[in-house]
């Protein structure tokens, strides 16, 4: 019989569990930040979570139009945000999505 584990969190809020999870942006970008990161995770389990950096693009991880799409939505209604869709066009990186999102908060 082999155990699952998942991990949990129980100290405060703001830090992973362990520091090898993937780097954060500082500052008030840094919730958003590990939303999408969450919200790329549940959408596409497969990519690793080392890779989700604020210099990556969503695409270049493997996510096609419609993860994005996912992401966004899950993201929007996790921060219970409404952001215009036009915003959403043409961001290169997923420091760029983060800054979008930041300026909806």
């Amino acid at each position: 019989m082999s155990e699952h584990t998942t991990e949990h969190t129980t100290g405060p809020a703001t830090g992973p569990a362990s520091e090898t999870s993937a780097p954060r942006p500082p500052g008030p970008g840094a919730e958003v930040f590990e939303a999408v990161r969450r919200s790329i995770l549940e959408v596409v389990p497969e990519i690793p979570a080392e890779e989700i950096t604020p210099e990556a693009s969503m695409a270049d991880l493997g996510c096609n139009s419609v993860d994005r799409a996912d992401v966004v939505t899950l993201v929007l209604e996790e921060l219970d945000l409404s952001v215009p869709v036009a915003e959403f066009q043409g961001l290169p990186t997923i420091g760029a999505l983060v800054a979008t999102l930041s300026r909806h908060r």
